[in-house]
């Protein structure tokens, strides 16, 4: 199996409290929930607007066309509102296929992690890997992307 840089993004690391700022802006929107909020004709809108780009059609990790599901890299106002101004901003929802999307917000063991920075670096880094070597198997490369995350972690005395 190849080495794989994952490095942290440290005095970036966020924890949950993204999750919580999120939820806060959607309640002011009128969304009970994140969960209210991808079933919203906003949310619908947003997906179809996305839905144009040819990246679209295939997961940014694997490049498989089945299973596809949206991860949002940024809950910002912007971004959850659908303010596409901006370029820039179609690239804070990408699409993944479900498995590269459980292998960037979880560990193997199941661990969800709570901070979206290193969730997309986890994504960054599995899509690096599928590039060098497209054979590779995903549960491999989570596995060796964990290992990579926990070392980090542990030199860094993070928790």
């Amino acid at each position: 199996m190849h080495e794989t840089n994952f490095k942290t993004n440290k005095g970036l690391k966020l924890t949950n409290s993204e999750f919580q700022e999120r939820d806060a802006v959607l309640k002011l929107f009128g969304f009970a929930s994140y969960a209210d909020y991808l079933k919203s004709d906003l949310w619908a809108w947003i997906r179809e607007a996305l839905m144009k780009l040819p990246e679209s059609r295939f997961c940014r990790c694997c490049k498989t066309t089945t299973g596809l599901t949206w991860h949002h890299e940024s809950y910002s106002l912007p971004v959850l509102i659908g303010n596409f101004s901006n370029r820039e901003l179609f690239g804070s929802v990408v699409r993944l296929c479900n498995e590269c999307h459980r292998a960037g917000h979880f560990f193997v063991d199941g661990e969800f992690i709570e901070s979206l920075c290193e969730v997309n670096a986890r994504l960054k880094t599995l899509a690096g890997a599928f590039e060098e070597d497209p054979s590779e198997r995903l549960i491999n490369l989570h596995a060796e992307i964990d290992r990579h995350h926990r070392e980090t972690l542990q030199k860094e005395n993070l928790p």
